[in-house]
């Protein structure tokens, strides 16, 4: 992709989040300008889980290990067995996140919205509202463990 088309992307991508934002009435929620928190999180997703789960909409193998990097920026990045699926940029409240992906094989086209709360090192992220089956799938399968704080 060149920049020009990546440059229309983010702005697009913002323009979105914000409006997801009003829409859900978040305007009374503190927007965070960073992760509260921050790291490395990790689950693994086995092939059964997979066929039982059946992600409509994912023609692609999503069961191996998965790390979900949240970084202080605003940027996440997600691997599936060390190799680079998705990243894109969040956009954290009181108690709800806001994700576009941006790029990568695993890429949605569209935001998601997710519900987050934490319990010692776990990250738990329940669906709000999110179009992308797998996205969906992926991000509330499991708790998050956390592995390594930045």
């Amino acid at each position: 992709m060149n920049r020009k088309i990546i440059g229309i992307k983010t702005i697009t991508t913002m323009i979105t989040l914000s409006i997801m934002i009003i829409v859900t009435n978040c305007s009374s929620m503190k927007v965070q300008s960073k992760s509260p928190f921050l790291g490395i999180y990790t689950i693994n997703i086995s092939e059964n889980e997979i066929q039982e789960g059946n992600p409509s909409g994912s023609s692609s193998n999503l069961a191996g290990t998965w790390e979900f990097n949240l970084y202080e920026n605003g940027v996440y990045l997600m691997t599936l067995d060390g190799q680079h699926v998705a990243e894109g940029k969040c956009i954290f409240t009181d108690n709800q996140v806001f994700f576009t992906d941006e790029r990568g094989k695993l890429a949605c086209d569209c935001a998601g919205i997710y519900k987050w709360s934490v319990d010692g090192k776990s990250l738990k992220l329940e669906k709000i509202e999110d179009q992308c089956n797998k996205r969906n799938f992926i991000l509330t399968h499991h708790p998050w463990i956390n592995k390594f704080e930045f």
